[in-house]
């Protein structure tokens, strides 16, 4: 036993060193500097990449490349409108005469005079030598004259063609019709347009003529409101408001009617406001309508420029 032991011994001490058994040495589950590198690089990439050792920044994820052209601007919304006016080239308006009469002496130009004097026309009536000086220099005018005083061609202020600029109201069909008539045979000679709407038939044919657009527009006062509900006729335009015959629409009981729709007609327009009486509810509506308006007041004729 004790040989054997000592032998054990001696072995130990001249074993080759080379075949010595050493035990591998244990990787450290902390990470070295450099994994610590790595590790920090991940934690700085979500903070948006500011550490040296992470990658240079590329372009931001929203911003445009500096070559990039910039994106046109978005056209703006087309404004919505109630009325389509097909795009026609403007016809020659006919050739007429320079004029030296009487209704031209009053300020009318010459394609109105001479429309005028063709429907047999040489002198104005007491009411248009007061109004039409008044109604071309822009005043708001109130006439108390009776029917039959040469009211239409009074308030015959036309200009060049455009957006519906002049509002007529009349109490009844017959006189709405007579008005759009009266107008286009005055505009004969110009490119102006005039409809008229009313009550008691069918919307169709009115509907069409509005969607052509028009510069004048004769109306009875609860068709008009039908169109202007239905959002097919707007007021904004509108330079002249003529109100006609409001005695006879206070008869009728519309007048609730005309003052919403004076109401919706712009604040600087000028006003017409012709009415063979002045009662106490239509003084009030004068008042509230008009702004210092030019006052006329004539007796009944028998031939005028209607």
């Amino acid at each position: 036993m004790l040989r054997k032991l000592i032998s054990k011994i001696r072995s130990s001490f001249t074993k080759d060193p080379k075949h010595s058994e050493t035990k591998p040495a244990q990787k450290s589950n902390r990470p070295a500097g450099k994994g610590g590198e790595q590790r920090h690089e991940r934690h700085d990439r979500r903070d948006g990449g500011r550490s040296q050792s992470s990658r240079p920044a590329g372009p931001a994820r929203h911003q445009a490349p500096a070559h990039a052209q910039p994106r046109a601007a978005q056209p703006a919304p087309r404004p919505v409108t109630h009325a389509s006016r097909p795009v026609h080239p403007p016809k020659p308006l006919p050739e007429v005469p320079k004029m030296d009469t009487a209704f031209s002496a009053l300020g009318l130009n010459d394609r109105l005079a001479y429309a005028v004097q063709e429907m047999g026309y040489e002198t104005p009536t007491p009411i248009q030598v007061q109004a039409i000086p008044q109604v071309l220099a822009g005043k708001d005018v109130i006439g108390s004259a009776q029917t039959g005083t040469g009211k239409t061609a009074a308030f015959a202020k036309l200009g060049q063609h455009g957006a519906m600029r002049v509002l007529i109201l009349e109490p009844t069909r017959e006189l709405a019709v007579q008005v759009e008539e009266a107008f286009k045979t005055f505009a004969r000679f110009t490119d102006l347009r005039v409809t008229v709407v009313y009550g008691g038939v069918g919307y169709g044919k009115q509907r069409e003529d509005l969607a052509r657009g028009m510069d004048v527009l004769a109306a009875t006062p609860g068709r008009l409101l039908d169109f202007m509900e239905q959002g097919e006729v707007r007021l904004d335009h509108i330079d002249i408001l003529v109100l006609d015959e409001v005695d006879r629409m206070l008869d009728m009981g519309f007048l609730p009617d005309v003052k919403r729709i004076v109401s919706k007609v712009p604040k600087n327009r000028q006003t017409l406001f012709f009415t063979a009486t002045l009662p106490p509810e239509i003084e009030q509506l004068a008042a509230w309508a008009l702004r210092d308006p030019f006052k006329i007041s004539v007796s009944r004729e028998r031939s005028t420029a209607e």
